[in-house]
Formats: C-alpha cells, sequence, structure tokens
C-alpha cells in the first residue's frame, strides 16, 4: 500500500515548514517531501526567455511533483509530509487530484491565521512587509479560500505542538510522544 501524502497547504509564514518539521520527527520513517526543490532545478536548467515568475506556472513543475510524489509513495510506507503553498484552484486540482486519482492517499490541511498573524511570523524569521513572501499574502489567502473550506486550519493561538495533534486527529495518525 502506498504512503499517505500529508499536504501541509497555507500562505507563505503561516508555519508549514514548523510543522512539517514537527511532524517528521513524530511520525517515524516518515519523509519530508519539498516540492521547491523540483522549482529551483527547472529554473536552473531553463534559459533566460523562458523563465516565469512563479515556478508552479511551470506544466512541467506540476508533472513532475505528482509523478515523483507518486514515485515516492509507492516506494514507502510511513507518511510523505509536503509543505507548500498551492493556491490556484486549477493547480489545486492537478496535482492533488490526479494523485487521489490514481489511488493515493492525500490528506490535505490548509494551515491559516489572520493577517496580522502571519505578518508577525513572517517578521519573526526577517521578512518584513516588503519581502517577497508578505507580498503575497493577499493572493494566497484569496487563492486558498477558493478551495474547500473544511481543510481549514486556524492556527493563530495554537502551538506547534497543538497544530500537529489537531492534523494527526483528522487523519488518524499516530506521533510519538515528545523525547
Amino acid at each position: 500500500m502506498p504512503a499517505p501524502i500529508i499536504w501541509l497547504n497555507g500562505p507563505f509564514g503561516v508555519g508549514k515548514t514548523t510543522v512539517a518539521d514537527y511532524l517528521q520527527a513524530h511520525l517515524p520513517e516518515s519523509f519530508l517531501f519539498d516540492p521547491e526543490e523540483i522549482g529551483f532545478v527547472i529554473r536552473k536548467l531553463t534559459p533566460p526567455d523562458g523563465q516565469k515568475d512563479d515556478f508552479q506556472d511551470f506544466p512541467l513543475w506540476r508533472n513532475m511533483v505528482t509523478k515523483t510524489l507518486q514515485h515516492s509513495a509507492n516506494h514507502l510506507q510511513a507518511p510523505l509530509i509536503v509543505p507548500m503553498t498551492l493556491v490556484k484552484p486549477a493547480y489545486f486540482a492537478e496535482i492533488i487530484q490526479s494523485l487521489r486519482e490514481e489511488g493515493l492517499s492525500v490528506h490535505h490541511v490548509i494551515l491559516l491565521a489572520a493577517k496580522a498573524t502571519i505578518l508577525n511570523r513572517l517578521k519573526n524569521r526577517g521578512n518584513d512587509e516588503t519581502t517577497w513572501p508578505a507580498k503575497q499574502l493577499e493572493r494566497c489567502l484569496e487563492g486558498l479560500h477558493q478551495l474547500d473550506a473544511r481543510d481549514f486550519l486556524w492556527t493563530d493561538t495554537l502551538s506547534v505542538k497543538e497544530i500537529a495533534k489537531e492534523i494527526s486527529e483528522r487523519f488518524a495518525l499516530e506521533l510519538s510522544p515528545d523525547l
């Protein structure tokens, strides 16, 4: 049976990577899958006149993410954890729905918080309101609200541990205790 995929979606700065790291540490043998790495390779190997502002706009990126996740899921039993902002409904359908149609179990959660909370989290990691992640906030929130609200997990008042616990309960995952 292929490994389940836990897709952590949400705007930049909401805490996807932090939650992914916590989940990986508490889900034995889980694997952290970062689709940005595929985007970096595509950007590096694409001539300047073929570049795009957002590597998600490359059909090749969406295809490679889908195919690589299928490959990885078929070689693991433990969960694949995917921290990746995915806000365009068409791209969401292209990737997530095609994985599900291939028989893979994709657990999707959208981490959200108030705009002020996200801007504060970005500031705490060294990104002020003029940086790329902060400038994407409105676009991300608008796109995420077009997806299924049942996937929302509001994180404003939750610790990383509480967020991970909520995710584990939603998807019947057994987290190992804190060390």
